[in-house]
């Protein structure tokens, strides 16, 4: 797969929550993060191409809120190497600013750049 992404990246030392807001479901656990975008470990495949409402459950309170919301894009999904779990990339298309700030706060904090 072709190497797209133009914004660094960091794994995240402890995994944080992604749900649906439409459904409630749980999709998977966020594994790196961008300003433009996140990979999520899930055990389900997760359909691509489709239009996500997410809420990120953060373990510590940051800027006074322990939720982050957004609009993300799954753009693909491939069955990792471990049977029954799924690795999904999405974009970000729709975040407040108070929610971006709190992004880059998590990424410099609590992040490990990627190559």
């Amino acid at each position: 797969m072709q190497e797209n992404r133009k914004a660094d990246r960091v794994k995240l030392q402890n995994s944080l929550d992604v749900y649906d807001c439409n459904t409630e479901m749980y999709m998977g656990s966020l594994v790196d993060i961008s300003n433009e975008g996140f990979m999520l470990m899930s055990s389900e495949p997760i359909k691509t191409n489709t239009i996500y409402q997410c809420r990120i459950n953060l373990q510590e309170t940051v800027e006074d809120t322990d939720i982050i919301h957004m609009g993300v894009d799954s753009l693909w999904c491939k069955q990792s190497s471990t049977p029954s779990h799924y690795w999904t990339g999405f974009h970000l298309i729709e975040i407040s600013d108070k929610n971006r700030e709190i992004i880059n706060k998590i990424m410099s904090f609590s992040g490990t750049p990627l190559d």
